[in-house]
């Protein structure tokens, strides 16, 4: 055997072993065909809001997965079969994880290859699984190099569970490394950009706040918890730099991040959904920052440029009706704002799937979406 065949022996050799142990999969899930797994998938995407054109897969492109002799493996495409084969939410992000460990570990036998070698390709570990559309070239050697780890060959029976891989001792930050790295610098980013926002609105005397424009970037991107954590931060800095009552609207970011996060992967599929979701976020808000401000700084004591309105309103309206219906408009213009902004900003960190869950639709690039 020469030197080249031996090489695309052994980047082949770990797919295979995930193709075996998927082919046993089917067959113990009632030796599905490979047409009615498209369907099932075709379907299952069609549920989660994507259009029939773009839900549709090719039965060629399922079979490709469980073909043997393979250089590369669409992780997503993986995790789709294993739901459509009965498995729960859980086994598929297994599934994937496996996926993902045996591709990052070809960089621990690159120097065996030679510089010629195929395995030089920088692949995103991201792929179009929602289009069926198979991952670009790239050749990924085998993960039982010295330096690598070895994957298992065989799930639980009967569950669609791939066992975790460890990860490869190999030069260089990991995976997960990586990940946590890129998640800690959007939301020390995601911090930073309210405190900006809040600082343009008061220099600039804008009648909005924009304060919360990271605690939705991170709430899209990455979850709820996240733009949680965003928006705390984000209050109990301002209350070292400003004054210490500024950490009890903490509770106002917070309710923001968990609406948004919430939201936008659950109900806001479209963009009048979305529009809708900012409007209620708007009231939420409102319904907390409102009293905050009437008892903390009696309705228009607190510096904002809104509080002459309230002034100009208190006399006819009395002071709790100014104070929530000028806090209403001015947060429906601000939540309005932030949350078009941050879904922009979002849609950039999308693609790098640092979760393990399914990118919300609207953070989709457009042509993905029809």
């Amino acid at each position: 055997m020469t030197e080249e065949e031996d090489a695309s022996t052994r980047a082949s050799a770990p797919f295979d072993a995930i193709a075996a142990d998927l082919q046993r999969l089917r067959i113990e899930s009632g030796d599905v065909s490979y047409a009615d797994i498209a369907a099932r998938i075709a379907r299952r995407r069609e549920a989660e809001g994507a259009s029939p054109a773009g839900a549709r897969i090719a039965r060629s492109t399922v079979y490709d997965v469980f073909r043997p002799g393979r250089r590369r493996i669409n992780a997503d495409l993986v995790a789709e079969i294993v739901l459509a084969l009965g498995g729960d939410e859980q086994s598929a992000r297994d599934w994937r994880r496996r996926c993902l460990a045996v591709r990052t570990d070809r960089g621990a036998v690159v120097g065996a290859e030679g510089p010629n070698s195929d395995a030089t390709d920088t692949t995103s570990l991201t792929t179009a699984a929602d289009t069926g559309a198979a991952p670009s070239t790239g050749a990924v050697p085998s993960p039982t190099a010295s330096t690598g780890a070895i994957p298992s060959t065989s799930p639980t029976p009967g569950t669609g569970a791939a066992p975790t891989t460890a990860p490869a001792d190999a030069d260089g930050p990991t995976l997960a490394t990586l990940r946590a790295s890129l998640i800690i610098a959007i939301l020390v980013g995601s911090v930073g950009l309210n405190l900006f926002g809040t600082a343009v609105a008061g220099e600039l005397r804008l009648p909005v706040y924009l304060d919360m424009i990271g605690t939705a970037t991170a709430a899209f991107a990455l979850g709820p918890w996240y733009g949680l954590a965003v928006g705390v931060s984000t209050n109990l800095l301002a209350a070292l730099i400003t004054s210490p009552e500024t950490m009890l609207f903490g509770l106002v970011n917070a309710a923001g991040a968990v609406l948004w996060g919430y939201g936008i992967r659950r109900f806001a599929h479209t963009i009048p959904r979305f529009v809708v979701l900012n409007l209620v976020v708007a009231l939420v808000c409102t319904l907390i920052a409102a009293p905050l401000n009437g008892l903390l700084y009696d309705g228009d004591g607190s510096g904002h440029v809104t509080d002459a309105y309230i002034t100009a309103l208190r006399t006819a309206q009395g002071m709790w009706l100014a104070v929530f219906s000028v806090n209403f408009l001015a947060s429906l213009a601000d939540k309005l704002i932030a949350g078009f902004a941050a879904l922009a900003l979002a849609r950039l960190v999308a693609p790098l799937r640092l979760r393990d869950e399914p990118i919300p639709r609207l953070l989709h690039p457009r042509s993905r979406r029809r």
